[in-house]
């Protein structure tokens, strides 16, 4: 619905990716190349109704165009069955337990989410592997990441992000979302399985 308040734009991106989550591609790349991990899991099934290839997928793919994993040793696991934040969390969880994960690195869009993010693991916690949450800006804008050429570019690309109606919205909409999990987490997650 945040983009569609928004105004999607009439021609997608050649990823096939929203602005937000091709930032957060970016922000696991940077992860990755200052060594601070060789595993990126991509999530989610189709999100929309005009993507024909899973969310999992289309970031796999972007993943792939921004860094080298192949030469790098960087494993890129799809998981394509969540379709919101909780189903993610738990999906985080299950693929954690599976393949021995004892830190987890979460990116997340921005500090909103952030908070949501965090409430949907507190009842998990005893389950949950050690995780720090990071959201675009904290990342893209350190100065451990890149060169000063890289943080000044990318600073002009969140600028135009953060002025976005997408941006706006989506805020709005992760502090909504954010009060109803605090209610109910499941309230969104069935309406989201209905309509994705």
């Amino acid at each position: 619905i945040a983009e569609q308040l928004a105004g999607r734009p009439k021609t997608t991106h050649p990823s096939g990716l929203l602005f937000d989550s091709r930032l957060k591609d970016i922000a696991a790349a940077l992860m990755v190349r200052n060594g601070e991990s060789n595993v990126i899991v991509t999530m989610s099934r189709p999100t929309r109704t005009w993507m024909e290839a899973s969310n999992a997928q289309l970031l796999a793919d972007h993943v792939r165009s921004v860094v080298n994993t192949e030469k790098r040793g960087i494993e890129v696991v799809q998981e394509e069955e969540s379709y919101d934040t909780i189903t993610e969390v738990e999906k985080v969880k299950e693929i954690s337990q599976e393949r021995g994960f004892t830190k987890v690195a979460i990116i997340v869009t921005d500090k909103e989410t952030r908070k949501r993010v965090e409430t949907l693991i507190a009842p998990l916690s005893k389950e949950f592997p050690t995780y720090e949450i990071n959201d675009i800006d904290s990342i893209l804008l350190d100065d451990s990441y890149g060169s000063s050429a890289v943080r000044t570019h990318l600073a002009k690309v969140l600028s135009k992000y953060h002025r976005s109606a997408f941006l706006t919205f989506w805020r709005l909409r992760e502090k909504f979302a954010h009060a109803l999990d605090r209610i109910s987490p499941r309230i969104l997650s069935t309406v989201s399985q209905k309509t994705r």
